[in-house]
């Protein structure tokens, strides 16, 4: 099977399942509020979701928050294709940012961020088409 990112949109109760094993502290409750300005993205390989992340539009920009990989499947690629299939999937953003809420990233995730093509400035990472 080949690693393939989409939008959820109404999650099954075994995808639900996956949702909790990459998301261990979100209620699975917060993954069915539908909401017009949040997408959910995922990665999926072999019918099982292994990476998501949340994504904000907003009138001048989309914003992307928590961003994160099952800890089995960290350190191959999954993060990367999913951030970089993200952004080819919706050609129409050209302002991307990363929301990491109150907290600092960690040196990983500040590396990751780089390596993905987004900058640090005045605190907060974006990116720009």
């Amino acid at each position: 099977m080949r690693l393939t990112i989409e939008l959820l949109q109404h999650p099954s109760p075994a995808e639900l399942a996956c949702l909790s094993k990459i998301w261990p502290e979100k209620a699975s409750a917060g993954f069915l509020q539908h909401q017009d300005d949040i997408r959910w993205y995922v990665a999926r390989f072999n019918q099982r979701l292994l990476a998501g992340l949340e994504l904000q539009l907003r009138p001048s920009e989309a914003v992307i928050s928590q961003i994160m990989v099952r800890e089995i499947t960290r350190r191959r690629g999954v993060g990367r294709y999913l951030l970089e299939e993200t952004l080819r999937i919706n050609p129409d953003i050209h302002r991307w940012k990363i929301c990491s809420g109150h907290l600092p990233l960690s040196e990983a995730a500040s590396q990751f961020l780089y390596a993905c093509g987004f900058r640090l400035k005045n605190g907060q990472w974006f990116f720009s088409r």
